[in-house]
């Protein structure tokens, strides 16, 4: 195989900037420390379904819930205040959420976020 010759894998449809995220979920010096935030939660959902990383997974619906409502409050309250380009770009947001929540079987998310 490729990756025994060359000692590298690469992931010819994949930022290398995600692996070098995910790679602190799996290498053991930074595993424990390793945290998932607002701000990575999206980029890792789609690598730990691919890993079949399903405890990580499991802490990333956990962090994502909470996400789709506070998406959807913002976007009641910029409506109510007729800041509707506010609210289509937050809508835009929400779909694009709830999209990742299907498509990955994020169950927490789906029942917690959107109503």
């Amino acid at each position: 195989m490729r990756e025994g010759k060359e000692k590298k894998v690469t992931f010819a449809t994949r930022d290398p900037a995600e692996w070098s995220l995910v790679y602190q979920f799996l290498d053991p010096s930074t595993s424990r420390s390793a945290k998932i935030t607002t701000q990575s939660v999206a980029v890792l959902i789609p690598w730990f379904h691919e890993f079949q990383m399903n405890n990580l997974l499991a802490e990333c619906d956990q962090v994502f819930a909470p996400l789709l409502s506070n998406c959807e409050s913002s976007i009641l309250m910029h409506a109510e205040r007729r800041e509707l380009k506010k609210a289509r770009a937050l809508i835009v947001d929400l779909l694009d959420k709830v999209d990742l929540s299907i498509m990955y079987s994020l169950s927490h998310s789906l029942s917690r976020g959107v109503r």
